[in-house]
């Protein structure tokens, strides 16, 4: 728990009471919990909106909403748009969504109650990408950061964006000049979309064919003016000679079907996969790997904190307790995974770690 006018902790997500006994919750993971306060939803990722068929009234962008509604089967049931860049009211809390980049639609929060201020980032990417600018630094001086750390480990190694990209296209055009149909797995709701708008760019008479689970999603990002040129994979499409690629969801694994639509060989398809945990994990099914990714890197993180200079930090998602104690013991600064975090008090300027199950007790890295 934070003590500031702000108590914030975590439970499967951030719970904030303000000096009133109003709560707010922010992102969290369990639709299971009755949730009868407020809550407020980052980005559309499936591991981030468990609040929206939950009972009570939750705050996220029109964007986020109409992505929600064609990619999952969760539905929002009571809701409130919010504007980025626009303060308004719950109860006693302040709020204000800023752009967050990694996904259109995305936001971090701010909140802000009496004299203090803290701000979740969520999911987030601080540079900008093809289908949505970078994500915004507060303008507030921010008490207590609450930050993604799903890549927040500095063993793991990113190429730059730039240069991953263009990797992958060589890969991609030199694989159709064998005579190969390159088949691209990817994360359907952002990374298709990045991978599509990327490949109009470089390749504009390139056909590109995707699922269905993916053009739903396209046409979501069509309708806020992101220009996608795509058709969807069908039997009535010659593929016999044609250079072209096939977009299909991540986890997708029915090559099968693909090949029985296509009436092609096995040997004409060749493999692809996008993802930032080929950097750390073998994916042997795959021809080719590509660690492209709409997350912050390690540096992006360190980067990112050290122009906001919050008093506090709370790493969440990843590698949260790696990161927590490298800010702490490479940076000097006051961080803690909100896993193992008990308190914060910013008035007396304590921090108190708690020890849960097998995890380390961190507090013997503190004076």
């Amino acid at each position: 728990m934070i003590w500031l006018y702000l108590k914030i902790k975590y439970n499967r997500g951030l719970i904030i009471e303000s000096n009133k006994g109003e709560k707010i919750f922010l992102d969290p993971e369990l639709s299971s919990t009755p949730i009868k306060n407020p809550t407020l939803v980052t980005h559309a990722h499936s591991d981030h909106t468990a609040a929206v068929s939950g009972g009570s009234t939750t705050y996220l962008t029109k964007i986020t909403k109409d992505l929600i509604d064609q990619s999952s089967k969760r539905r929002t049931k009571n809701f409130e748009y919010v504007e980025l860049n626009e303060s308004f009211e719950i109860g006693n809390f302040e709020v204000e969504y800023i752009n967050a980049g990694h996904l259109l639609g995305a936001a971090q929060i701010i909140v802000r109650e009496g004299n203090e201020t803290m701000l979740y980032t969520g999911d987030f990417c601080p540079e900008d990408l093809y289908t949505i600018n970078g994500a915004e630094l507060p303008m507030d001086e921010i008490d207590a950061l609450f930050v993604d750390s799903t890549y927040g480990d500095e063993l793991i190694h990113f190429d730059d964006r730039g240069l991953s990209r263009e990797k992958l296209f060589v890969w991609i055009m030199n694989e159709l000049k064998k005579g190969k149909i390159p088949m691209i797995n990817v994360g359907n709701l952002g990374g298709a979309q990045e991978l599509i708008s990327y490949m109009n760019t470089l390749a504009p008479n390139l056909p590109i064919f995707v699922l269905d689970k993916i053009s739903k999603i396209n046409q979501v990002f069509q309708k806020y003016g992101v220009k996608l040129n795509y058709s969807n994979f069908n039997e009535n499409f010659n593929f016999d000679n044609k250079k072209c690629i096939i977009i299909v969801p991540r986890g997708f694994k029915d090559v099968n079907k693909i090949l029985k639509t296509m009436k092609i060989s096995r040997n004409k398809i060749i493999r692809c996969i996008i993802t930032g945990q080929s950097a750390k994990y073998r994916f042997s099914s795959f021809d080719f790997t590509s660690t492209l990714s709409t997350h912050a890197n390690f540096d992006e993180l360190i980067s990112f904190i050290s122009e906001i200079k919050p008093k506090y930090i709370g790493t969440m998602f990843g590698y949260h307790e790696k990161f927590a104690r490298n800010l702490k013991n490479d940076f000097n600064l006051n961080a803690v995974s909100c896993t193992n975090m008990e308190y914060i008090d910013l008035q007396n300027d304590k921090i108190r770690f708690k020890e849960i199950g097998n995890q380390y007790n961190l507090e013997k890295y503190l004076d």
